[in-house]
């Protein structure tokens, strides 16, 4: 699979967690993924796109991507923040280092989060 990272400068959350779907999804298509699950911390961006309320600047992309997700079994659903930190980690890291990129290197304590994935164990902590 792969990790990626996009430096967006100063820009609105919505239309940067919009931009992260766009990507994701053109990404997806590339790789011929025929069964999709994407999980979103932004519930704003999953109701718009649930009810196909799509911000004009990334409408475009979409009809270029409906016919793709048409074909496909998919579904977008929301997910806390403490749910994803690797996205987490990826967004902080392009805004801190102005730099954009593919399979960055991920440091231990996220590696270990996404083991803690990969086995299906909850990354959630109760106190």
């Amino acid at each position: 699979m792969g990790t990626s990272k996009k430096y967006m400068g100063i820009t609105g959350i919505f239309e940067a967690e919009v931009e992260g779907l766009m990507e994701g999804l053109l990404r997806a298509k590339a790789m011929n993924i025929t069964c999709l699950w994407v999980e979103f911390d932004s519930s704003s961006v999953v109701l718009a796109i649930q009810q196909r309320k799509i911000p004009w600047y990334a409408l475009q992309r979409w009809m270029h991507l409906n016919p793709f997700l048409d074909s496909i079994s998919w579904k977008i659903s929301h997910n806390f923040r403490e749910g994803n930190s690797i996205a987490d980690y990826l967004a902080r890291d392009a805004a801190k280092t102005g730099i954009s990129g593919d399979n960055a290197v991920l440091p231990s304590h996220i590696l270990d989060l996404l083991q803690r994935d990969l086995d299906g164990r909850l990354p959630f902590q109760f106190y």
